[in-house]
């Protein structure tokens, strides 16, 4: 069974089957910013490479450090 939902501006919403729930927007959020923290590691790794090798592999060091960079020691 569906409902739908009203807003306080009398417009009506999605059905609740069609919203994503808490764990699922969660879950979506871990993966985004574990994306972006893996990211961050693989440019600070770049980031070590000289420039001549940067440009082989189509990367700009500036562009690197824009988007953002962190060292991880290994484990």
């Amino acid at each position: 069974m569906a409902y739908v939902s009203a807003s306080p501006d009398l417009s009506i919403g999605t059905t609740r089957s069609a919203r994503k729930g808490l764990f699922s927007r969660a879950l979506d959020r871990l993966i985004e910013a574990r994306t972006r923290e893996a990211q961050r590691v693989v440019n600070g790794y770049l980031l070590t490479l000289d420039d001549q090798t940067l440009a082989e592999l189509g990367h700009d060091r500036a562009a690197l450090r824009r988007v953002g960079a962190v060292a991880r020691a290994p484990l």
